[in-house]
Formats: structure tokens, sequence, C-alpha cells
């Protein structure tokens, strides 16, 4: 089966936009958490409807928490949850472009 997950965020460099984050994953049960997701596949919308990229989404080794969005083999970002394994409607989504861009994002959809 197909699951996907999407959140939202703040564009950082248009307040007024919503960057969408969007994971995809084949698997025989639902994800319970982020790291469930590994091996799928990611779309980011940077504040533009149909403007996106696309991302291999990879869980981090020693740490099931978190996940990596990988372009072409390079981490760009690292997204994890804080406190909250669950992944509901509204809970929050922790995501870092670089050692000092952090934000914080919101589950806004799934399809399980």
């Amino acid at each position: 089966m197909k699951f996907e997950l999407s959140f939202t965020r703040t564009n950082k460099s248009d307040s007024m936009e919503m960057d969408i984050f969007t994971f995809e994953v084949e698997a025989q049960t639902a994800p319970e958490r982020l790291a469930d997701f590994d091996q799928g596949k990611a779309s980011v919308s940077f504040g533009y409807p149909g403007v996106s990229q696309e991302y291999s989404v990879v869980r981090q080794p020693g740490q099931d928490d978190v996940i990596s969005l990988d372009l072409a083999g390079k981490s760009v970002f690292r997204i994890w949850q804080r406190d909250i394994d669950e992944l509901k409607i509204g809970n929050p989504v922790v995501v870092r472009e670089s050692e000092f861009d952090r934000s914080q994002g919101r589950i806004t959809r799934k399809t399980w």
C-alpha cells in the first residue's frame, strides 16, 4: 500500500507563503513515525504550488527519530519530531536545512 504524509512550514524567504513537504512510501503497514518513510520519496514545494523538488528519504543510522531528505546522495534536510512520536494532524515537525537554519512545521495531511 502507498502511504503519504504532508506537513507545512512558513517559507523562510516569504513569510506569507508556506513550504509543503510530502512524504510517500510503499509499505505493508501504516507508518507510525517519520523513520518509517525510510527508502521512500519526498517532494518539497517551496512556497509556490506546482514548483517542487524531489528527494530520497533516508533514515539516519543510530537515530531512529531522524530522517534526511537527500538529493544526489547529499543530505539537504534533516527532519524529526520533538517529544511526540505519533504522526497526528497538527503535531510539530522540526526541519534543519543547515547548522544554523532550523524551523518548525505542523503535520497537515495523511492518507491512512
